[in-house]
């Protein structure tokens, strides 16, 4: 074979499986069962707590292998869900991190229709969504910060017992984090090397005959790097012998082995040990192209001379080196410059890189990249992030290929070069957080770019210029800038998608002219506290998606909304129209509609929003009647928040919501009573709703299968209340499980939080201790449906301060697990917010389905326990628990005792606990259950 064929054949190989798996989890890892035992300790499934693991090595080495193996094996373990999430590096850059929140929730809730429509609320529905589940994920080649922000930002975004596992090259980014165990996976040894070339080799583990020496020589050069001992091995299969010398003789991209004892001469360099020696003894030579070496090098101390003799150095990534002297040569054949940390205050003044194009430095000491005009003809990335010394951009001129241009975080950037402007090719500019930057030039000629974002920039003010010469913009991010309008001249930008303009506190108009952006999906105007209005026909611009008007002055939104028909989020969290006096609010019943309306937030007619998914009225100071008749026509809607707001009633529309999943009313204090709900209702959150004395009607209550139904501090229901509803709700779920009328994911459990102080005697098995163990009743798997569970549970304040405490600042846990002969199977988890929850009695009561056990399982012991996580200021302690085992005749018993028995009670005052349960003879001598008694 020609040379230039066999190096192209590896380069091909090569890049088409970098960005892979190494193997598949099915195949056998070879020497990898020791790895995998460590990380399996450091994981501690079978700790409360969630945690998070690092696996750190250099590419190639097998991280994301053992991650996918280990995820693989133990998903099962995690009923609430489990997400891997590859290629994060790579899938960041070309699709977005919203592409990876999105499939994070989409994999864990089992629901394809996630839309998530930019990283902050991103954020949010990862937090809200999971906070209380107990999940499985793995973000896998992890090398930016923000990466990680998006996606694990917080422990408390996930529930107790949760697993995060992050593969990356930078244990920098690990330490950022806060993770709590590292493992660094080491190369293969000779004879697992030699194993794991055989098998790509031979398709057997070990060389066939005559092909020992070859293949000891191939192992040699991939020094134990199973990525390269596979690609090695893969390339040369079925390959004969004479193809094999001549591999070996030409072999470009693998010459450990031509240098032995001087890596100076080698082409490539990424072993630590290596490229430490070659840069502090200044042994390079022209014969290296390429150093990756990506973990942390600052023990490494670079001679100033040391890439001096590396003429032909084409590739450079490296990270926190260290020099004492500055560096007098940079090699001008470089193509990529990645700089993790790049220690001095500009590149070299002798540097003239006309074939980079692509230089990567953030974290940079850099005060100005470069002086005067630089001949960089080929060069179309460059990243400064958070190079918080960097005061000035430098001139572009030399640069006419640029095509993104990353400044996010260089806090002391108050200079931009006029000839930014004239970046004709840039498509993508982020200056995110360049908080002292004021203005752009005067001249603009953006005529490629795509996506702009200012946010963070607090000082700037005017950006008329960027909107009239930057007319391909699909995405513009103003947040919490100083603009005070929006220039008219933004209606040509017609391919616009995205607007956003979060927190711009002197905002004070939107342009009629808006109107004219008809490729808009998203607007985002939350927190601009002083718009006081939107021009009226924003409801023209049919393609919008998004609409965030929350936080503003608004006080009456404009009656075009109805028209937005592709909407499918709505939100006006926070717009709480004109502050009401004492005497207005004692005549306000005896106002007629209108009249109550000029008191405060209006919300207009939404009848028209067909696709409305999402709806936020949260804090608007909405009074009695506020909220439209109409509302139940809002066939689309799943999600509803009318927290914190003075009515007393809930229109009785919302029943005819067939879709609506989750409802929020917490904090509304003078709710009294909830309307009929719709079957579809899968979560109602009702915290400190203190005036709230009824549920539902007991025909509705036969109707509900929700999952969460969180009642915190409505002090005027009592815990007999809640075991009437608990069992009315499992009623309604055993039914809905015997017709299969929903699947084992959403009917499988739910769990009711409300006040009070005991647990009811129909839990048959009682404990005042923490703890339950229990062999089931035998022979009567089949008919078995789940466990229910009643736990009573009080806050107090802590005596002292406990520094020792590593739980959020905010929030209290209590968590159920369930183990069976020892192992996990599954456990349900729920959260306070401490400054929320009164120092009372309250009761949890939640019910896991039998999906979560098999059969072989079924009549092993049982372990149930129930697990606080202390706040540093206050405690949870259970005071007692019960425990109560369901089974298919309870359906029967159910419907034939709790009908009359619930419209007594809900319709009445009297709430004492009845036996709903009376057994048959048959059923007393197969599957009798214990009197209640308490176990110890």
């Amino acid at each position: 074979m020609e040379e230039s064929e066999v190096i192209q054949d590896i380069v091909n190989e090569i890049s088409s499986k970098m960005s892979h798996t190494l193997l598949s989890a099915s195949e056998k890892l070879v020497g990898m069962d020791y790895r995998l035992e460590q990380i399996y300790l450091m994981l501690g499934t079978g700790l409360d707590e969630a945690r998070i693991l690092g696996i750190c090595g250099m590419g190639g080495i097998g991280k994301t292998t053992l991650a996918r193996f280990v995820f693989d094996n133990i998903s099962y373990q995690f009923d609430d869900g489990s997400s891997f999430l590859a290629n994060v590096r790579e899938v960041s850059q070309t699709r977005g991190l919203v592409a990876l929140q999105e499939q994070l929730v989409s994999e864990i809730l089992l629901d394809k229709n996630v839309k998530i429509w930019d990283v902050h609320k991103g954020c949010h529905m990862i937090r809200i969504k999971l906070r209380h589940k107990r999940v499985l994920l793995v973000i896998d080649d992890v090398d930016e910060f923000d990466q990680l922000q998006a996606l694990a930002g917080q422990r408390d975004w996930f529930g107790l017992g949760s697993r995060i596992i992050i593969t990356t090259r930078d244990r920098h980014l690990l330490v950022r984090c806060d993770v709590e165990d590292t493992y660094m996976v080491e190369k293969l040894n000779y004879n697992e090397a030699l194993h794991l070339f055989s098998w790509k080799a031979f398709r057997k583990g070990h060389p066939t005959d005559g092909y020992f020496e070859l293949s000891h020589s191939m192992v040699n050069y991939a020094d134990g790097l199973p990525l390269a001992l596979e690609i090695l091995g893969s390339f040369l299969f079925a390959r004969s012998k004479a193809e094999w010398k001549d591999a070996l003789d030409r072999l470009k991209e693998i010459v450990r082995q031509q240098s032995p004892g001087n890596p100076g001469q080698r082409s490539r360099l990424w072993l630590w040990m290596d490229i430490s020696r070659v840069l502090t003894k200044n042994e390079g030579t022209e014969a290296v192209e390429g150093i990756i070496c990506l973990q942390p090098s600052k023990g490494v101390k670079l001679n100033p001379e040391s890439f001096s003799r590396m003429k032909n150095l084409r590739l450079l990534k490296i990270r926190d080196v260290c020099l004492r002297h500055g560096i007098e040569y940079l090699p001008d054949e470089l193509r990529l410059l990645k700089w993790h940390g790049y220690p001095l205050r500009s590149l070299p003044s002798n540097f003239q890189p006309e074939r980079l194009f692509k230089l990567n430095i953030c974290y940079s000491l850099v005060e100005q990249l470069w002086q005067g005009v630089q001949n960089m003809r080929h060069l179309k990335f460059i990243k400064l992030s958070h190079s918080v010394h960097l005061t000035k951009t430098p001139d572009f001129t030399g640069v006419p290929k640029l095509e993104r241009l990353v400044l996010d975080g260089c806090t002391n950037l108050s200079f931009v070069h006029p000839s930014i402007g004239l970046l004709k090719r840039l498509k993508v500019l982020n200056m995110k957080e360049c908080i002292r930057i004021k203005s752009f030039p005067a001249e603009i000629e953006w005529a490629s770019l795509e996506v702009l974002i200012l946010s963070g920039c607090l000082k700037l003010s005017n950006v008329r210029q960027i909107v009239q010469n930057a007319k391909r913009l699909l995405q513009l991010h103003l947040d919490q800038t100083s603009i005070e309008e929006v220039p008219p001249s933004i209606k040509f930008l017609s391919r616009l998608t995205v607007l956003t303009l979060r927190d711009c506190k002197k905002l004070v108009s939107l342009p009629s002219s808006i109107s004219d952006l008809r490729s808009l999906k998203v607007l985002n105007l939350n927190g601009c506290s002083k718009l006081e209005e939107v021009p009226e026909n924003l409801g023209h611009i049919a393609s919008l998606e998004n609409l965030d008007l929350g936080g503003t002055a608004i006080r009456r939104p404009p009656s075009t909304i109805v028209l937005l028909e592709n909407l499918k989020e709505l939100s006006f969290h926070g717009c709480k129209g004109q502050q009401k006096s004492w005497s207005s609010l004692i005549w306000l019943p005896f106002y007629p509609r209108a009249n109550r309306d000029s008191l405060g937030f209006f919300i207009p007619s939404l009848s028209g929003l067909h696709c409305l998914s999402r709806l936020d009225l949260g804090d608007c100071n909405l009074q009695e009647g506020a909220i439209p008749n109409d509302l139940g026509s809002l066939s689309a809607l799943t999600n509803l928040t009318l927290s914190r707001n003075n009515f007393f009633s809930l229109p009785a529309s919302i029943n005819q919501l067939s879709r609506l999943e989750t409802l929020n009313i917490d904090y509304c204090n003078r709710l009294k009573a909830l309307p009929e709900l719709p079957a579809s209702i899968d979560g109602l959150f009702a915290h400190n709703c203190t005036s709230l004395i009824k549920l539902c009607s007991p025909s509705n209550i036969t109707r509900l299968t929700p999952r969460m139904f969180y009642l915190s501090n409505c002090f005027k229901l009592t815990g007999n209340m809640a075991i009437i509803f608990f069992k009315s709700l499992l009623q309604s779920l055993l039914k809905s499980q015997l017709r299969g009328l929903k699947s084992a994911v959403t009917s499988s459990e739910f769990d009711i939080v409300i006040p009070g102080s005991q647990v009811s005697e129909w839990f048959t098995y009682q404990s005042i201790e923490q703890s339950i163990t229990i062999i089931p009743p035998t022979y009567c798997f089949n008919s078995f449906m789940g466990l229910a569970f009643c736990t009573a549970f009080s806050i107090h304040q802590h005596s002292s301060f406990l520094s020792h405490v590593s739980a959020p600042s905010n929030t209290l846990y209590l968590e159920l697990v369930l183990e069976i002969n020892g192992w996990h199977r599954h456990s349900v988890s729920i959260s306070f917010d401490v400054n929320s929850l009164a120092q009372f009695n309250h009761i949890w009561l939640c019910y896991v389905s039998k999906s979560y056990f098999a059969a072989p399982e079924y009549p092993n012991p049982i372990k149930a326990s129930f697990a606080a996580r202390d706040h540093r200021y206050m405690k949870l302690k259970v005071k007692a628990f019960g425990l109560r085992f369901v089974f298919d005749q309870d359906v029967e018993e159910f419907t034939q005792s709790s009908s009359e028995f619930i419209s007594e009670d809900l319709a009445s005052d009297r709430l004492s606990v009845k036996p709903v349960i009376k057994r048959s003879s048959d059923y007393d001598l197969l599957y009798e259950q214990p009197h209640p008694k308490r176990v110890r």
